[in-house]
């Protein structure tokens, strides 16, 4: 599974080429409001569903209703 961190540059970067190769990701070290704010965003954005556990979330695609 592809996952990057908060603590290596250019995260933002790598979340959108994530979501662009497609599949389940992951970013590990959501430890801010700022951290979770973008959380919401990217999800809203890109018409994906996460999940928050301890301090990393997974991103997957919205299950279809």
């Amino acid at each position: 599974m592809n996952w990057t961190s908060t603590t290596v540059p250019l995260w933002q970067v790598d979340l959108e080429n994530y979501f662009r190769v497609g599949g389940a990701f992951q970013l590990k070290d959501v430890t801010t409001e700022e951290h979770m704010n973008f959380v919401k965003l990217f999800a809203v954005r890109h018409n994906l569903d996460y999940t928050l556990s301890a301090k990393t979330v997974l991103f997957s695609n919205k299950a279809a209703s």
